[in-house]
Order: C-alpha cells, then sequence, then structure tokens
C-alpha cells in the first residue's frame, strides 16, 4: 500500500477522489433540466439560468432560450413568452 507523507497530500487525494466537479461544462439538455422554483421570483431564475448557460460555450441562444422557457413555472409571464 502507497503511504501518504504530508496532511497536504493526503488532502490532495482525498478531493481528488470525492470532490464534485462543480467545473464541467454544460450542454443544451443540461439546460433543460433547470427549473424556476416554486417561491423564486422570476428574477432570480433568469439570474440562475444565467449563470448556467454562461457555462455553456457550445449552445446558442435560440436553445437557451428554448431552455429557459421551459423552465418556467406557470404564471402569467409563462404565457407571454410562449405567446
Amino acid at each position: 500500500p502507497e503511504t501518504v507523507d504530508s496532511f497536504d497530500e493526503l488532502k490532495q487525494i482525498f478531493l481528488n477522489h470525492f470532490m464534485i466537479q462543480t467545473d464541467r461544462l454544460y450542454s443544451a439538455d443540461d439546460l433543460y433540466t433547470i427549473r424556476q422554483r416554486e417561491d423564486e421570483p422570476l428574477r432570480e431564475y433568469a439570474a440562475r439560468f444565467s449563470h448556467e448557460y454562461s457555462r455553456c460555450p457550445e449552445t446558442d441562444d435560440r436553445a437557451a432560450y428554448g431552455a429557459f422557457k421551459s423552465g418556467l413555472r406557470s404564471s402569467h409571464f409563462r404565457y407571454l413568452v410562449h405567446s
């Protein structure tokens, strides 16, 4: 078995093994999983969606707009954007 010589080495091994990959890039399909929460104001949903969209360099605006609309909860605004 391998030995660990320092706390810093142990920390790095742990992080490499258990850390969730938060810097992965997303696709348009991933954007379709983002939903406006029941108690979430439209402005917050838009900001959260925009943040995730910025991590999708290969996704075009049309696909992102479709994903944004599909994630809206039932509301008057959703009715307006789907008209």
